[in-house]
């Protein structure tokens, strides 16, 4: 299963634009959007509806946060974030 969470076609790019935020707020669309002009090869022929992102977003939720990306997703929200989290890095 973990596999296939990170074969997600929005894994990767998700966890490369986190590494260049520290946090993003937004609607679907607005996600949809940022993605798909960060990444227009990889999104030019996936989903057309903003919901669909948000809801492989979610299932990929867990696996993302093994990488260090929180994702909130309020029920029945318009607006949701993503946000980089701290990791303990001693040595």
């Amino acid at each position: 299963m973990k596999a296939s969470l990170r074969a997600s076609p929005l894994f990767q790019p998700v966890c490369l634009l986190m590494q260049e935020k520290r946090e993003w707020s937004g609607t679907a669309k607005q996600f949809k959007e940022l993605l798909s002009n960060q990444f227009p090869d990889a999104f030019a022929k996936w989903y057309r509806a903003p919901s669909k992102f948000v809801d492989e977003l979610k299932r990929i939720a867990p696996e993302l946060q093994q990488e260090g990306v929180e994702v909130r997703i309020p029920p029945e929200a318009i607006l949701f974030t993503l946000k980089r989290m701290k990791t303990n890095t001693t040595s």
